[in-house]
């Protein structure tokens, strides 16, 4: 029979509680780690996520002000283009 120490447990069970303390201590610590990793990793992707919708914003206002630019041509670009084709076609018949 084992030697039992005075709390009534034999010294192997008193070795593997210990064993599981140091292993639920370990896993607390890693939780804590894998929790401030994931919001590091959040904000960065957050971070990422708004610099691209601004780069977007800025892309799709340029695109307003290009086409207000075009369509603000006196004659229209319509017609230039008409014109350009014409005479275009014209030298080649």
């Amino acid at each position: 029979m084992a030697a039992k120490k005075g709390n009534g447990h034999d010294a192997a069970t008193v070795q593997m509680v210990q064993l599981l303390e140091r292993i639920a201590d370990d896993i607390h610590g890693l939780r804590g780690e894998m929790n401030a990793r994931f919001e590091a990793l959040t904000k960065i992707t957050e971070n990422g996520f708004r610099h691209v919708h601004e780069r977007i914003d800025e892309a799709h206002e340029e695109a307003v002000r290009n086409t207000e630019r075009l369509t603000a041509v006196p004659d229209g670009v319509e017609a230039r283009l008409r014109r350009l084709e014409a005479a275009v076609f014209k030298k080649a018949s």
